[in-house]
């Protein structure tokens, strides 16, 4: 059974739901796309990517809709405190989800750091 939580954000009702292991590989393999796109330049609107990914930590704007009941419009039009308190909700719902996030994200940084530490290599 999916746990789910209500809360209310300036009088409207969002539900924030748990997301299953299933989502959180789909996410994952959105969230390549996107960077893949953004990458090869195929991101129509680079601006919109830095805001969805970067606005909160661990979570970008559209992975919102699959752990809420808000679309993207809802998310657009929502004042960041307003989604403030909706990402708060998500992450006490999904707390296995932002472990998950937070391993990531420190195996990334720690490859970045063996990169850039280990000497270059030049061609004789």
């Amino acid at each position: 059974m999916q746990f789910e939580k209500q809360i209310d954000v300036n009088g409207r009702t969002v539900t924030v739901k748990e997301i299953s292991v299933k989502d959180i590989l789909q996410m994952l393999k959105e969230d390549e796309q996107r960077y893949e796109a953004s990458v090869s330049g195929l991101y129509p609107n680079k601006v919109e990517q830095i805001v969805d990914f970067a606005l909160f930590d661990y979570v970008a704007l559209p992975d919102l809709m699959k752990m809420t009941d808000l679309s993207m419009d809802d998310i657009n039009t929502m004042r960041p405190s307003e989604l403030a308190r909706v990402v708060e909700a998500v992450k006490e719902v999904n707390p296995h989800f932002f472990a998950l996030a937070d391993k990531l994200i420190r195996i990334w940084q720690s490859l970045e750091n063996r990169l850039s530490a280990s000497p270059a290599t030049s061609a004789p």
